[in-house]
């Protein structure tokens, strides 16, 4: 493909400088307290943890209900080199990371709060749902946002009887390694397990506020992006919920809003299935990874799913995106591995053909964010210590030559940074970008 790390700086700077293209976004809904815990650092963390290993479940649970639950996770999560979130309602978990987790960073978490924050910075508008406006949470939050309050559009600030929303990010560089009951599992690449600890989001709250005034954020953003429906679980009224979603979309839709939704690990099936009916069927843009994407798939087509979990191929990844575009009718599906992005759009979509450069602006983005941590307009260039995927290149430019049933494709390898920073809110990073990039480069 010929491409190297200038010119996504290249197309990086075109972004920038189309960026008042944007009117406004609006985030919702999951907003919450990230507590990143560097297990490489924690290794009394690790010992106390696996002090007993006759709890360990022989099959991954759904939910993390006991430390044997959590033993079982991280295992699966350092042994594969996957991510993964999953919910705990048992006040046992959060007791013991208080505990035996030391030096672990409070920051903002969720794609709202992520990406919200960089955003603003960059000085485009930001409405933001934030579900609990405790002190903590204000504090890890841009006081640039904006809120929906006694009906009117204002500056972000705290509610004092609100409670902390705390996600445990538990972060691990390649080839770290863990001795779990006499077996040693070391991480083929760099990556982490979410456990998420929060009564809010994990019903998929909206605010009413929000609810009722739906026409205000049209009036006052070109953009939407939803997320938080994957933790959802079927202990909670979540085709209600869901339904309260999809109802909000189709208002914002209506209003002339393009919508994005950010797809995260939704462990149950049931979930899973009302979520493409409600939510998938309803965006203009979906963003996902190889893991979600498979689970997803397994709805419509479960060995095709599957397929991808173990090897991403040109045939299965191809047809993947154009079944999952066939089912949920959505205009266009961003998905993102390690080393590849790939677009797929629907022709007679509101986009109608693809866009190689939203995705380099995409992974640019991902690149900045990935080396620094975090992305400020000051330090808003591609490190230059990044390569260019390999792997990939021959697999992106054959896909970038593809149409399957009127879905047209658009691939990349993208930028790598060695020893990154942090990986926590890459996939939100990549898809916000990608997706905001359509309006700079229409």
């Amino acid at each position: 493909m010929g491409i190297s790390p200038n010119d996504y700086s290249l197309f990086l700077k075109k972004f920038l400088e189309g960026m008042s293209k944007i009117k406004g976004v609006f985030l919702g809904f999951n907003t919450n307290i990230d507590a990143i815990v560097h297990l490489e650092k924690n290794v009394s963390l690790l010992e106390s943890l696996f002090e007993t290993c006759e709890d360990v479940p022989q099959f991954l649970p759904e939910k993390i209900n006991t430390l044997g639950d959590l033993k079982r996770w991280l295992i699966e999560g350092v042994k594969n080199g996957k991510s993964a979130e999953v919910i705990t309602w048992n006040s046992e978990i959060q007791d013991f990371f208080m505990k035996h987790a030391k030096d672990f960073e409070m920051c903002v978490g969720g794609p709202p709060g992520i990406v919200g924050n960089i955003l603003t910075r960059f000085s485009i508008d930001v409405i933001i749902h934030v579900p609990s406006r405790s002190k903590r949470q204000i504090e890890v939050l841009e006081k640039s946002l904006k809120i929906i309050e006694d009906g009117k559009i204002q500056k972000i600030s705290a509610k004092e009887c609100d409670k902390d929303l705390i996600h445990w990010i538990l972060e691990y560089p390649r080839g770290f390694s863990i001795n779990a009951c006499g077996d040693v599992y070391s991480a083929p690449r760099e990556n982490r397990l979410i456990v998420s600890y929060d009564d809010l989001n994990t019903r998929f709250y909206i605010d009413p506020e929000y609810l009722e005034n739906v026409d205000l954020l049209s009036k006052n953003v070109s953009h939407a992006i939803i997320s938080g429906h994957h933790l959802l679980t079927p202990e909670t009224n979540y085709r209600e919920a869901l339904k309260r979603g999809e109802e909000f979309i189709k208002t914002l839709k209506e209003g002339g809003v393009k919508t994005h939704t950010e797809i995260a690990y939704t462990a149950y099936k049931d979930v899973r299935k009302e979520i493409s009916k409600r939510i998938l069927s309803n965006v203009n843009s979906i963003g996902i990874n190889e893991v979600e994407l498979g689970l997803f798939l397994s709805e419509y087509d479960n060995s095709l799913g599957e397929s991808i979990l173990k090897n991403i191929t040109y045939e299965n990844i191809t047809h993947a995106l154009a079944l999952l575009i066939e089912k949920t009718s959505v205009d266009r599906v961003q998905f993102h591995t390690y080393g590849l992005y790939i677009e797929a759009v629907r022709k007679d979509g509101i986009y109608g053909k693809t866009s190689s450069e939203c995705l380099m602006v995409a992974s640019a983005f991902a690149a900045i964010k990935a080396h620094y941590g975090d992305i400020h307009p000051e330090k808003c260039l591609v490190p230059t210590n990044v390569f260019v995927y390999d792997k990939y290149v021959d697999l992106a430019k054959k896909i970038s030559t593809t149409i399957i049933d009127d879905v047209f494709f658009a691939a990349i390898p993208t930028l790598i940074v060695p020893n990154p920073r942090s990986t926590v809110g890459l996939g939100d990073t990549i898809s916000t970008f990608g997706f905001l990039a359509r309006e700079v480069f229409r």
